[in-house]
């Protein structure tokens, strides 16, 4: 063989060898957005509450006849999770609503009660 083809077949072996060497470092990343979300559900006598919380961020959970401010016996909820809470020392439920706002104002939600 001529120098030059060996040196073709040398330069092409280094070549192949950084071209492998490059595909098997690469990385790959997936990048995965978890949002803020609540649902909150009557079942009989309690409330159900089931929240996706930003970190630092809380709810607040309630009965009363508006829902535009937490009352003062609102329940406070600082993390993500279902969570059961009673209605109670409520008789007549048609005027009343299980309301819940998050710290931030991003999540609200006013449940009628029957």
């Amino acid at each position: 063989m001529r120098i030059a083809h060996k040196l073709t077949i040398l330069i092409l072996l280094v070549l192949a060898t950084a071209a492998h060497a490059a595909m098997a470092s690469a990385t790959s990343s997936v990048i995965v957005v978890v949002r803020e979300q609540h649902e909150l559900v009557q079942r009989g006598s309690d409330m159900l509450l089931k929240v996706r919380l930003s970190p630092g961020v809380s709810a607040s959970v309630w009965v009363d006849t508006r829902c535009d401010l937490p009352s003062e016996n609102a329940v406070t909820i600082t993390q993500s999770g279902s969570y059961v809470l009673p209605i109670t020392g409520i008789r007549d439920r048609g005027d009343f609503y299980s309301c819940m706002v998050s710290s931030d104002g991003r999540l609200s939600a006013a449940v009628p009660l029957r």
